[in-house]
């Protein structure tokens, strides 16, 4: 008496189901890091940070000073 259960109907079920669960396992990892982000900007320590004023737009107004600054005297040792 043959079995009624058949092997190849196993492969295609692991074939379908495998790929189905992979595609789920990714969107809930994109689901718990966006819930991360979300909590992260709504917390309250979030809002208040304060920038320390070392971005590069700070950098160049500070560098546009001191040049403005020492070139209207001229810095010590510049042979301009």
């Amino acid at each position: 008496m043959r079995p009624v259960f058949a092997w190849p109907a196993l492969g295609v079920l692991v074939g379908i189901a495998v790929p189905v669960a992979v595609i789920f396992l990714v969107l809930g990892i994109f689901r718990i890091v966006q819930r991360q982000a979300e909590k992260a900007v709504r917390s309250p320590d979030y809002w208040k940070q304060v920038p320390d004023g070392t971005g590069p737009a700070e950098e160049q107004d500070a560098a546009d000073e001191t040049e403005e600054r020492d070139g209207a005297r001229g810095r010590p040792g510049d042979d301009r």
